[in-house]
């Protein structure tokens, strides 16, 4: 099927870009370190796991969107399946999380940040970075896409260079941590648990693929971005990690700096230390402005099903949704004023709601195609597995100190969003009772 999207069509490998443009930020390159400080190397087959559910979600939705390609993709889909009350669910739910991300993420460039500057506050650092990720998607479509590409190939780059600075650290005798076989398996799992949060939320970004699907030159490609995608991904994440617990003790770790600058700070590489720095810096900035350009692309898809009040159809030039992005904008705003407040728990208590909130909306994919694609009894069975996965990942969420506040914090929000739908349903039921 062609592309139908006025704006710029798309091939398999440029959606992979901007896929990964999207995907590998922050949570990642410094969220890991609080996985890697809990769970040890028991953060790796966490990871492992968390990649083959966000294959199978990822498969449904795609499945879903070759049947029927529209531009509000699963929300679409939820409400074709359960209801308008499902597509405002989902859609809200996803708006929230994603602004909950950018928090995350600028609280996170804040953190980097200080490792040049340190005695410069929190606040004006996340101030910065929100006004460029704002310029990013004012060029539009054409000028994300081109500032897309550029960070994707840095980002990919500096992990594979990672990796090799990481074996030439290895080759030199430098290996100071040993893997504990003796660990009790109630124990293992259970870190493992707390640690797929973590995983969960480095894929985080892999349903902008989804978003941006009607704009591809070939629907049917969609399959191979995400598998190209995930592959990739999956493949260095782990061998990245692999690298870094090999190099470092979990005591080490900490969520005020990225495990891999701790590495090579303390492999005596300061200068390659700063620039990773730096290239981290650009990833997260890369996430921030691709959440920012998905999250008012979908409002704007909401407002013309009815799920959003209509001024959110508006646009302006280069077909930007003016008014959805001043409403993200604003979310932003609210998380540079928490960021300045709590500056000790506020990264931990963002990404792991957002990781949350992700999750419920992945957990909708998979419920959404029970219905709307074959009764395939296997294809059904791998897509409860990987629902139980993510059952999983929330339940462990709260049996670890730091990510517990943004587990109430999730708990909070899915309550307002659930009353909201049920205002939602009801309102519309009443509208079409009296036509």
């Amino acid at each position: 099927m062609k592309n139908q999207s006025a704006e710029p069509s798309l091939s398999w490998w440029h959606l992979s870009l901007i896929g990964a443009g999207g995907t590998v930020g922050t949570g990642y390159f410094l969220g890991t370190g609080i996985a890697l400080k809990s769970s040890s190397w028991f953060t790796i087959p966490a990871f492992l796991i968390a990649a083959f559910a966000t294959w199978i979600v990822y498969k449904r939705l795609a499945m879903m969107t070759m049947a029927d390609p529209c531009e509000g993709s699963f929300c679409t889909y939820a409400g074709k399946a359960y209801g308008r009350w499902a597509a405002f669910l989902c859609g809200w739910i996803y708006w929230i999380s994603t602004v909950l991300i950018m928090g995350g993420q600028l609280t996170a460039l804040g953190i980097l940040s200080r490792y040049w500057f340190p005695s410069i506050p929190l606040w004006v650092f996340t101030l910065i970075f929100a006004v460029l990720s704002i310029t990013v998607v004012l060029l539009g479509a054409r000028g994300f896409d081109i500032a897309e590409d550029f960070f994707s190939v840095i980002k990919l780059s500096a992990l594979v260079i990672f990796l090799f600075i990481g074996a030439s650290l290895l080759s030199g005798g430098r290996n100071h941590f040993h893997l504990n076989g003796s660990m009790p398996f109630d124990e293992g799992f259970n870190r493992m648990r707390t640690s797929l949060i973590f995983a969960f939320y480095s894929f985080a970004g892999i349903e902008v693929i989804g978003l941006m699907a009607s704009r591809l030159t070939e629907t049917k490609d969609i399959f191979k971005s995400g598998r190209a995608l995930i592959l990739c991904l999956g493949s260095l994440y782990v061998l990245a990690l692999w690298v870094t617990m090999k190099l470092q003790a979990p005591t080490h770790f900490s969520s005020e700096e990225s495990p891999f600058i701790s590495v090579l700070n303390r492999g005596h590489v300061p200068i390659v230390a700063s620039c990773f720095n730096g290239v981290i810096l650009i990833a997260g900035f890369s996430a921030l402005a691709a959440a920012l350009f998905s999250v008012t692309r979908l409002l704007r898809s909401m407002a013309d099903e009815g799920e959003a009040p209509r001024i959110f159809k508006r646009k302006w030039k280069r077909d930007i949704p003016l008014p959805s992005l001043c409403l993200s904008v604003a979310g932003m705003g609210i998380a540079i004023i928490a960021s300045h407040l709590l500056p000790g728990i506020i990264f931990e208590a963002f990404i792991t709601a957002a990781g949350i909130l992700l999750l419920c909306n992945w957990a909708f994919i998979l419920l959404s195609s029970f219905k709307l694609l074959d009764r395939d009894v296997r294809r059904n069975g791998v897509s409860l597995f990987a629902l139980a996965i993510l059952v999983l990942a929330i339940s462990g969420t709260f049996t670890l100190k730091e990510s517990r506040y943004g587990f109430y914090l999730s708990m909070v929000l899915l309550v307002l969003i659930s009353l909201a739908s049920l205002l939602f349903n009801y309102k519309s039921s009443r509208r079409l009772a009296k036509s």
